[in-house]
Order: structure tokens, then C-alpha cells, then sequence
């Protein structure tokens, strides 16, 4: 089975990149321009507060920088929640 696109265009320089979450982006990809004119797009890491979104690379097209998100990922995870390998401790019991 091949890779399929999954990109929705928020913006007209600004891609959201679905994976295996429908409820859960993968990254954002931005179109800009670098100081000679050239097109490039960078890849970031989505969250859903901008700021905390972090650059992965930068591409010389679209279709790079969406090639470059990995599918399926091995564990997702989710902000604001705990690795899914992150030792668990107990729930402690009120007395």
C-alpha cells in the first residue's frame, strides 16, 4: 500500500499534516520565502499552542517536507500526556 497525502490547507502558505489521529495533526508545514526569493517550507512538530511548536527541517518543496513525516509513527503521543513507555507509579489512596 502506498503513502497517501493527508495535508488540509489552513492558510494559503499553511499546511496541517494527518497521520494515523484523525482528532490529532502531526505537523504544520509553512511556506516562506528565504532571503534570495527561493521558495522553501518548514517542517514543524505540531502543537496546539504555536509557540511550543518546534522546527524539524526545512524543505525545498511541499512534498519533501510532508515525505519527511514519518507513517504510521511507532508510539504517538499526545500533548500534555505522559510517553506511553513512562513508568506508571500507583495511585495513592487517601486515608
Amino acid at each position: 500500500m502506498g503513502e497517501r497525502s493527508n495535508l488540509i490547507q489552513v492558510a494559503s502558505d499553511e499546511w496541517i499534516v494527518m497521520r494515523e489521529f484523525a482528532q490529532y495533526p502531526k505537523a504544520v508545514i509553512r511556506g516562506i520565502r528565504d532571503t534570495s526569493g527561493e521558495a522553501r517550507y518548514l517542517l514543524l512538530a505540531w502543537h496546539p499552542v504555536r509557540h511550543r511548536q518546534r522546527m524539524v527541517g526545512i524543505y525545498s518543496s511541499r512534498e519533501e517536507a510532508e515525505a519527511a513525516v514519518p507513517w504510521p509513527s511507532r508510539s504517538p503521543q499526545l500533548p500534555g500526556l505522559p510517553p506511553s513507555n513512562a513508568r506508571r507509579t500507583p495511585a495513592r489512596r487517601s486515608r
